[in-house]
C-alpha cells in the first residue's frame, strides 16, 4: 500500500503527463483521504488513454507531412535525405539538433535516428 505522500506524487506526475502542466494547489494535493487521491489517479489514468492515443495519431500525421516534405526537398534539388534534413535544420534554426527538429515538426522522438538506420 502506497503512502498518502506517494499517492500525491503519483497524482502530481500523472496530472502533468495528461495535462502538460502541474496541478498547483488543487484539492487533491490538500486531501488527507488516500481513497480520494486513488480515485483521482484512476480518473487520470482513464484520461491518459485518450490523450496518449490522440498524441500518437498526431505524431503519425506529422510523420506523413515530414516525409512528404523531405521528398519534396529532394525533388527541389537536395541530393539525398541527409541533405534535405540539413536544409530543414537550417530553415528551422535547430542547429543540427535532431531532437529539436523532431519537436518542431511534432515527430516522435528518435524518428530521424530510426529512419537513418
Amino acid at each position: 500500500m502506497e503512502s498518502l505522500t506517494d499517492l500525491k506524487t503519483t497524482y502530481w506526475d500523472l496530472y502533468k503527463e495528461v495535462h502538460g502542466i502541474r496541478d498547483r494547489g488543487g484539492w487533491v494535493m490538500d486531501s488527507l483521504d488516500a481513497a480520494l487521491v486513488q480515485a483521482e489517479i484512476a480518473i487520470l489514468l482513464r484520461e491518459s488513454v485518450h490523450v496518449f492515443a490522440e498524441e500518437k495519431r498526431q505524431q503519425a500525421e506529422a510523420v506523413v507531412r515530414f516525409e512528404a516534405h523531405i521528398t519534396s526537398l529532394m525533388g527541389m534539388g537536395a541530393a539525398d535525405r541527409e541533405t534535405a534534413i540539413r536544409w530543414l535544420h537550417e530553415a528551422e534554426y535547430t542547429n543540427g539538433d535532431d531532437r529539436q527538429l523532431e519537436y518542431v515538426w511534432g515527430l516522435p522522438y528518435y524518428h530521424l535516428a530510426r529512419k537513418a538506420a
